[in-house]
């Protein structure tokens, strides 16, 4: 094939003028050109195929972390096992089913609308558990936001993910240092801002696994939704961390 396109092209360029001096020249530089173009084809063949088989390995591994038991499955469960405790144990029963909401907004599928309430909600029973859980945990916390705001649609999960990160990475239970979470709302002329803020200090000792998931997904899955509407700055140093994030809604985000 390479002998046919020099003569191809010798024919075409040299033989018309008579030039048969520079037929050798033409093979040489023609060989060449074509190994080279050869040499790069088939590097970007090899890396283009390195490349599809990792993007296949992540669509498995994905397609793999959905292999689980339905949320209809579960919440059905979790809702009759509520049932048979509710006289036994009232307390317990109204805890049963704060997980129980806990986990049906988790379930809930991230292409139907969510609600700033949703998430607001989410994260007070999301605290309430992990206080239970860690007494001695010394977190302040403030959230304040108008019912008008509440209604406005929100990215499912991603306040709460930036929380869980406190219980993940964070030293919650420094009586000096405490924590701090402010989830407020104000007015700013015909806009609401969503102000979130969160300080604690980080715990060296903990050397969690990597997930591929947190405040990197968070952050992209809130630019997607908010776009030019998001605002924020972090601060990480080998002894806390800080975030503040401001949201701006406006009526086309109701």
């Amino acid at each position: 094939m390479i002998l046919l396109f020099i003569y191809a092209k010798y024919l075409l360029s040299l033989y018309p003028s008579g030039e048969f001096s520079n037929l050798f020249h033409l093979a040489v530089i023609e060989t060449l050109r074509i190994i080279q173009f050869l040499g790069v084809t088939t590097a970007f063949v090899i890396l283009f195929r390195k490349s599809q088989t990792k993007i296949n390995y992540q669509k498995l591994l994905l397609n793999h972390f959905n292999l689980k038991l339905s949320p209809h499955f579960t919440l059905n469960n979790f809702t009759l096992l509520a049932s048979q405790i509710s006289g036994s144990n009232p307390k317990f029963f109204l805890d049963f089913l704060e997980m129980t909401n806990l986990l049906r907004y988790s379930f809930k599928d991230p292409t139907q609308p969510s609600f700033l309430k949703e998430e607001i909600m989410a994260v007070n029973q999301y605290l309430y558990f992990q206080k239970k859980r860690f007494p001695k945990s010394n977190i302040h916390t403030l959230i304040d936001i108008p019912d008008n705001v509440l209604s406005y649609q929100f990215s499912k999960l991603c306040l709460l993910t930036f929380i869980e990160n406190i219980f993940n990475h964070g030293n919650y239970t420094d009586l000096k240092q405490p924590c701090y979470i402010i989830i407020t709302a104000k007015q700013n002329g015909d806009f609401f801002q969503l102000i979130f803020s969160i300080y604690n200090k980080i715990a060296a000792e903990k050397d969690l696994p990597h997930t591929g998931t947190g405040s990197e997904t968070a952050f992209q899955i809130l630019t997607h939704d908010f776009g030019k509407n998001l605002f924020f700055c972090q601060n990480k140093s080998e002894e806390d961390f800080s975030l503040l994030m401001v949201i701006q809604f406006g009526n086309q985000y109701q």
